[in-house]
């Protein structure tokens, strides 16, 4: 399958799912759209209007541009299947008919156009990439500036709102990686959330926010196909990113309040030379730190006091929430604190099994040749 036809495969996947007000969600379509039109690249063919036309559909859908967006969405999903017809089925374009709300008619002269795209749209698929992997050169102080003042404030709003709820399933999902079971669904989850974050920040021009999730979405994959493990010191680094993207929403919700440009070069710089780090040399990252009960180990690290972990544990409101989360959830802890001692704890029972088993083998043999000598 070519690179093309994932996209064009993914998008149909996504669009199954999608709900009308799931705008991070949408976006990131949106984007898939965007690279899909860059691939094809011919201006001037049918895909390539259609692929634009769709862009635009799904901009209107976000900024609640039509009149009713179930109905585009159904517009959509059948745009797609003609476009898995010309694209992974290589059928000729004389071939394939798009539903007439996508607004591509025939000329008197024959040439095929798109009705109404949008400038938005067309401007979309002739600018830079929204979502490259990040190089060296973006390190431009500019590039890393939100200024808000023309945004749609609305839209705004909902984003950081939605990321935040992102951020925080991604976390409690990089927590519960340390106990061990069903990991590749949790990734695949984390994934999920950075690739949304990604594709709506993209398309709200929040390039900071967008290399952020990018390039953690990027180390992400490797950690699907096995490339590297998602534990360790790559989970604090996710840990990190999450933190950062929550410092960098902060700073666009300021933004979006005092209407004065957000700079979050000094917010993102450590966290991506981390990333890119470890993205260009896989084989490099850094050992895992290695270390009773995880409250134990956390007040051993003086991470909190016995004190502060009696008051959560009286204010917490389901008595069988895990301590671990308990503090998280009342922000008594740092979630990569908790994993980290999770983790610790995971290999101190591991360790104590393999001491365990060697001790029994040894008492076996010292046994057997007992037998032998009487």
């Amino acid at each position: 399958m070519t690179k093309t036809d994932k996209i064009i495969e993914g998008i149909a996947a996504e669009l199954i799912m999608v709900e009308t007000d799931d705008l991070p969600a949408l976006a990131g379509i949106h984007e898939d759209f965007i690279q899909l039109g860059k691939r094809v690249g011919d201006n001037s063919s049918l895909t390539s209007l259609a692929i634009k036309a769709c862009a635009d559909l799904v901009e209107k859908i976000v900024l609640s541009d039509v009149d009713d967006k179930s109905e585009a969405l159904t517009t959509l999903n059948n745009s797609v299947a003609s476009l898995q017809l010309l694209l992974r089925d290589k059928r000729d374009e004389s071939e394939v008919q798009f539903p007439d709300e996508l607004g591509i008619n025939k000329t008197e002269e024959g040439k095929t156009v798109p009705k109404d795209l949008s400038s938005t749209a067309e401007e979309s698929f002739n600018k830079v990439e929204a979502a490259p992997a990040a190089t060296e050169s973006d390190d431009s102080g500019e590039s890393y500036v939100i200024n808000l003042s023309e945004a749609d404030t609305d839209l705004i709003a909902d984003f950081i709102n939605e990321a935040r709820e992102h951020c925080s399933n991604a976390e409690q999902m990089l927590m519960d990686l340390e106990t061990g079971e069903d990991k590749d669904d949790k990734i695949n989850a984390i994934f999920r959330s950075f690739h949304t974050i990604k594709g709506a920040a993209g398309f709200l021009d929040l390039t900071p926010i967008m290399h952020v999730a990018h390039e953690c979405e990027t180390l992400l994959d490797l950690g699907r196909k096995g490339t590297v493990s998602i534990e360790g010191s790559v989970a604090d680094i996710v840990f990190d990113s999450i933190d950062t993207l929550r410092q960098l929403l902060k700073g666009t919700e300021e933004a979006l309040s005092s209407g004065s440009p957000f700079d979050g070069r000094v917010v993102v710089s450590s966290v991506l030379a981390t990333l890119r780090k470890i993205l260009k040399n896989p084989e490099d990252i850094p050992p895992e730190v290695t270390g009773n009960r995880i409250g134990d180990r956390l007040i051993d690290a003086g991470i909190v006091s016995q004190s502060r972990i009696d008051i959560a544990l009286e204010n917490k409101e389901d008595p069988d929430e895990k301590l671990g989360e308990t503090l998280v959830k009342q922000k008594v802890v740092p979630a990569k604190a908790v994993a980290q001692v999770l983790r610790q704890q995971q290999k101190s029972k591991q360790e104590k099994v393999v001491g365990g088993g060697a001790v029994r083998e040894m008492v076996k043999i010292d046994t057997e040749r007992l037998d032998r000598l009487v």
